[in-house]
């Protein structure tokens, strides 16, 4: 073989070999590393709170800082400029260091937080009924209405209404003995078929009687007020030191601002109406809170002596009378509460 010829035979080989080299490098990135082929992450500024914010309250510039940090280490709902949260509120309470996110951003006040077609309507509410300090914005709760009632005494032998703490005298009224069970004669107080009242002591003359019912369900906490808390209109919570405040004296018992329907309103604001009952540091209602999950409407009969006694579940007996020891027998009333 020629000279010229084993040349281009080397020439041949070299170029094959410089395009296998050529085509591993472009397989493996050209011999770089993935850290190195990746674009570098560039800097973003996010929006950390500087001091501890209440929920609701508005921010201003002494509550928040801009920081300068990774991309790749930023929230894609985080707030990126404080221009974007003076003035706004959040629906959590913050903490030093917290970076915000736009999801929990709020416009101050409550309008922003009812649903449309329900209103917000105060319940006043003391520290026991509040599960001292359990109750929390967000809950769902129910309220049972614990009313006084007057009841009014029928006279049927007598043809007449009167109310249970008037006083009505019958002329010469006839006499039973204890044995007269016959005709429409009726029996002592106690025993079954007889009348009387059971009175709980509320009252002017200790004559009210007890109700429960569940009145409302599934009602939403929007805010949570606490004993000797106020707020300005702007969300912010008034100092208590300031004796300039126009929020004057501080409440001793808190509030629930719960959304309601607009019957549900009507409802709310007649258990709080004081003609309805002494509130008495809202001692007429109790609220009780629900599963964060349990939104279903619960069915109850009300609860009255006549309930407690009438239905097998709870079986409260009627006071009986009965016969003293070694002695006859006598009608005695075990009513404490009068006939």
């Amino acid at each position: 073989m020629k000279g010229g010829s084993k040349l281009f035979i080397f020439a041949g080989v070299g170029l094959a070999v410089v395009a296998v080299l050529l085509g591993i490098m472009s397989f493996s990135g050209g011999g770089k590393t993935d850290a190195q082929s990746q674009p570098k992450a560039t800097k973003v500024t996010v929006v950390e709170a500087k001091l501890a914010v209440p929920a609701h309250q508005i921010f201003t510039v002494d509550d928040v800082i801009e920081k300068s940090v990774s991309s790749d280490e930023v929230d894609a709902d985080a707030q990126l400029t404080v221009a974007q949260v003076i003035g706004q509120a959040y629906k959590i309470p913050v903490t030093p260091g917290q970076r915000l996110l736009r999801a929990q951003m709020e416009q101050p006040g409550l309008q922003n937080d009812i649903v449309e077609g329900k209103r917000a309507i105060s319940l006043p509410v003391a520290d026991w009924q509040m599960m001292a300090g359990l109750v929390q914005e967000g809950d769902y709760i129910d309220i049972v209405y614990e009313p006084r009632l007057n009841l009014v005494r029928h006279l049927f032998s007598a043809g007449v209404v009167v109310p249970e703490d008037a006083i009505y005298l019958i002329q010469n009224p006839p006499i039973f003995g204890p044995d007269d069970t016959e005709g429409n004669l009726t029996p002592p107080t106690g025993d079954p078929g007889s009348m009387f009242w059971i009175r709980d002591g509320v009252g002017d003359a200790g004559e009210l009687e007890p109700v429960a019912k569940l009145m409302l369900q599934d009602v939403r906490v929007l805010r949570v007020v606490r004993p000797g808390e106020q707020y300005n209109g702007d969300g912010t919570k008034v100092d208590q030191g300031d004796s300039g405040s126009s929020g004057g004296n501080s409440p001793a018992n808190g509030m629930l601002i719960i959304e309601v329907a607009p019957q549900q309103a009507e409802v709310v604001a007649f258990m709080e109406n004081v003609n309805a009952g002494s509130l008495n540091g809202g001692t007429l209602y109790q609220v009780l809170v629900r599963h964060k999950d349990d939104h279903d409407t619960a069915t109850t009969t009300g609860i009255t002596f006549q309930v407690l006694v009438s239905d097998p579940n709870y079986g409260l007996p009627w006071p009986q009378t009965f016969t003293a020891p070694g002695g006859d027998a006598t009608p005695t009333a075990e009513d404490n509460s009068g006939s």
